[in-house]
């Protein structure tokens, strides 16, 4: 393929061996020290964090008896996400990663280790009667740790570029994407069984619970102190060519502008955050309402759905591992994109709740099996110089769930107003569907290089500058 001005030329790599088949291919960046490390500190911190998200909101609840200020405090930590990830991103590709994650993971084990102490003087009533617990402490807590993980997320995802080579990225990235499913499941699940054990108030099981996740957080940054990694000769380089920090940034937009390949990728992590999701809060409304159960119907209704949520994103995680050894993986996220669309868009329809059911499941399965397909194509393409800035968006488009919520509370109000609530509900979601279905198709349509992108038989080679791309010391 010949280079055009500020693209990646893709070429054979005929000296990379073949993966290995079966479980062995499948799960062959654990065979990498240095990931197997990042990987246990990745699971450790996502457990944690999943459970001090569900503690806080039950402790908030708890102490105010609000659901708008235990949303607030719920969400307060992904407030950052819509600016912070771009500060992470130049950072990842101007410092040594390794110490980034080392200051990230320290001062989140440091913030923990305070609010528990916190909760600790308020349940035991000793110390200053400001620092002991407050609702409001949450929010202060929360939207410093959404910074600090801000800013370690696009050098965590940089790191996974640095530690190994492309022959097993696509297999570190689903094992990665297998750290952040799993514990989003568990998380919530061990807090709420720890409670109920414990039992009593929070200032019963507060101070231990909170001390318990600021353990899981200590234990992560230890995992980033037993890596093995130096930058190496080409971290030196680049730190020679680069200019101001604000340049850095317009460069990352640049590359990704500059590629079709990447730029598809990028617009369809947003569709999917904005388009496929951003309705899901209004599943309570389909469990009581649209499938008319009533109130404790629905609430059960509603469980029963969650449950089947949370089944088939761990079904999908499972699935992408199993298929890493597949190197078109253009076709790969074109047929998750589609079957996603139209799990979408058939459960809007859908009143009959074992069919919402699997409908659903198959909705998060394919859902979480998109997401992870794209990652790998974003990790494979980015040059290693650039892959923080690439892997930024990423993180950015996590934040963007807030701001979908909203917009699609809106529309959910005025399609309520005018067709009922039922049937405006089906509607907003149906709406959601459409548009994320036809912003897949005309990527697919338009980029015929992102159907045909195989991962193992191709390898970026340089960028516009002519310099390397390359994947990382194994």
């Amino acid at each position: 393929m010949a280079r055009r001005r500020g693209q990646i030329e893709y070429q054979p790599s005929p000296d990379d061996p073949p993966l290995p088949k079966g479980i062995r291919g499948a799960l062959i960046a654990f065979e990498v020290t240095n990931f197997r490390w990042l990987f246990a500190g990745r699971a450790t911190s996502n457990l944690a964090r999943q459970m001090r998200v569900f503690l806080r909101a039950w402790m908030v609840l708890e102490l105010t008896d609000s659901p708008l200020l235990m949303g607030i405090v719920v969400s307060s930590l992904s407030w950052p996400m819509l600016v912070v990830p771009f500060v992470g991103g130049v950072m990842a590709d101007r410092f040594d990663r390794k110490k980034l994650l080392q200051w990230t993971e320290g001062l989140l084990t440091v913030l923990w280790a305070a609010v528990a102490l916190t909760v600790f003087m308020a349940a035991f009533d000793f110390g200053p009667t400001l620092l002991r617990v407050q609702w409001w402490h949450f929010i202060i807590t929360s939207f410093l740790s959404g910074i600090i993980q801000s800013i370690g997320r696009p050098g965590h995802q940089a790191m996974i570029g640095s530690i190994m080579d492309r022959r097993r990225m696509p297999s570190a990235v689903a094992l990665d994407s297998i750290s952040d499913t799993w514990p989003r499941v568990a998380g919530p699940a061990v807090a709420a069984v720890a409670i109920a054990i414990v039992g009593g108030s929070w200032e019963r099981w507060g101070p231990w619970l909170f001390t318990l996740t600021s353990l899981g957080q200590l234990l992560t940054f230890i995992t980033i102190l037993m890596m093995k990694w130096q930058p190496g000769m080409d971290v030196s380089r680049q730190r020679e060519r680069r200019g101001s920090s604000w340049q850095d940034f317009l460069d990352g937009l640049k590359l990704i502008k500059s590629q079709p390949v990447l730029l598809s990728l990028v617009g369809m992590g947003f569709a999917f955050m904005l388009f496929a999701g951003g309705a899901a809060f209004l599943l309570p409304v389909f469990a009581r309402d649209v499938m008319g159960l009533g109130k404790e119907g629905g609430a059960a209704a509603f469980g029963v759905l969650s449950t089947a949520q949370t089944i088939g994103s761990s079904i999908g995680a499972l699935v992408i591992v199993s298929l890493v050894n597949f190197s078109n993986k253009g076709r790969l996220l074109l047929a998750a994109g589609l079957i996603h669309a139209v799990s979408v868009i058939a459960f809007s329809q859908s009143t009959i709740l074992m069919l919402s059911v699997a409908l659903i499941a198959t909705n998060s399965m394919t859902g979480v099996f998109f997401r992870t397909s794209q990652r790998m194509l974003l990790q494979h393409i980015a040059p290693n110089e650039m892959r923080g800035r690439v892997m930024a968006m990423d993180v950015f488009q996590q934040g963007l769930s807030p701001v979908g919520v909203l917009i699609w509370g809106a529309i959910a109000e005025i399609m309520q107003g005018r067709y009922g609530l039922a049937q405006g509900t089906q509607n907003t979601w149906l709406l959601g569907g459409v548009m994320y279905a036809v912003i897949i198709i005309v990527f697919f349509t338009f980029v015929p290089a992102l159907r045909s992108f195989r991962i193992g038989e191709t390898t970026p080679a340089k960028t516009a500058s002519g310099s390397p791309a390359p994947g990382g010391p194994p």
